[in-house]
C-alpha cells in the first residue's frame, strides 16, 4: 500500500477507498485510525485475511465471518455471486453483486450500509448448501 501520509490533509467529512490496500505498516495504520476517528469514512475491499489488521488499526467494532456468502435465488448466475442491497432503501433496483463473499460480524456501534437478501446464507462448513444452524438473511456484509 502506498503512503498515507497526505490523508491527515484531507477535509472531512470524506470517504476513502482501498482496494487491495495490502500491507500496511505502523504509520500507515495509525492514520487510518486517525482518519476514522476524526469522521472519515473507509471503504474496504479486499479478500478476508489480509483486512482483519486493518479493522483493527481503525479499531472498529466490525469484523469479517471468513466464510463463504452464497445465495441461491438473489444471484449473478451462481449462488457464489450473491447480490446485496441497500439497507436505506425499499427499491431494491440498486444492488451489488459480490464475488465470493463473507460477512460482517457487526457490534452495537456499527452501522449497516447494505445486506444479503432474506434467502441468502452463511456456508459455515463451505459444503455449498444450507444446513440447520448457519446463518440466514438478511446478512451484513456492508457497514
Amino acid at each position: 500500500m502506498g503512503k498515507l501520509d497526505e490523508i491527515e490533509h484531507v477535509p472531512l467529512p470524506a470517504t476513502l477507498i482501498l482496494v487491495e490496500p495490502g500491507g500496511c505498516d505502523t504509520a500507515d495504520l495509525e492514520q487510518l485510525h486517525t482518519f476514522v476517528q476524526s469522521g472519515g469514512t473507509v471503504i474496504l475491499m479486499e479478500d478476508w485475511d489480509p483486512v482483519v489488521d486493518l479493522l483493527n488499526a481503525m479499531r472498529v467494532d466490525i469484523a469479517i465471518a471468513g466464510m463463504p456468502l452464497r445465495d441461491p435465488l438473489h444471484c449473478l448466475r451462481d449462488p457464489s455471486l450473491p447480490r446485496a442491497y441497500p439497507v436505506s432503501s425499499n427499491d431494491k433496483m440498486y444492488q451489488v453483486v459480490l464475488n465470493h463473499a463473507s460477512w460482517l460480524i457487526l457490534g452495537e456501534r456499527a452501522d449497516v450500509l447494505l445486506e444479503s437478501s432474506f434467502f441468502a446464507y452463511g456456508d459455515v462448513n463451505g459444503n455449498g448448501r444450507y444446513d440447520n444452524g448457519e446463518p440466514t438473511g438478511p446478512i451484513p456484509v456492508a457497514a
